[in-house]
């Protein structure tokens, strides 16, 4: 069973630690419990962008950008630059 709290609350120190494969863990657990968390799938993509980055692994890129997309549907421009920047850069990608 899945403790949400938890799992984010690992997921979210493990990636603010730099350890984003053991971040992908937790989050995939809170993503997979409430898919439309935004807060989690924005954690979510920002462990796989990181993985992907650390690991030279393709497939987390897409993954990352499925997440921070859907991310963009609620967190706009104005809120969160980074955020619509990395987009668009994993777009071009």
């Amino acid at each position: 069973i899945p403790n949400y709290s938890a799992d984010l609350a690992l997921g979210t120190s493990y990636l603010s630690e730099g350890h984003a494969r053991v971040a992908l863990t937790h989050l995939r657990k809170v993503v997979d419990f409430a898919p439309r968390d935004v807060l989690a799938r924005l954690y979510l993509g920002y462990a796989y962008l990181n993985a992907a980055v650390s690991e030279q692994r393709v497939a987390y890129y897409d993954s990352a950008y499925v997440h921070l997309k859907y991310c963009t549907k609620f967190i706009t421009r104005e809120q969160d630059q980074d955020l619509a920047v990395t987009v668009d850069q994993l777009e071009k990608r």
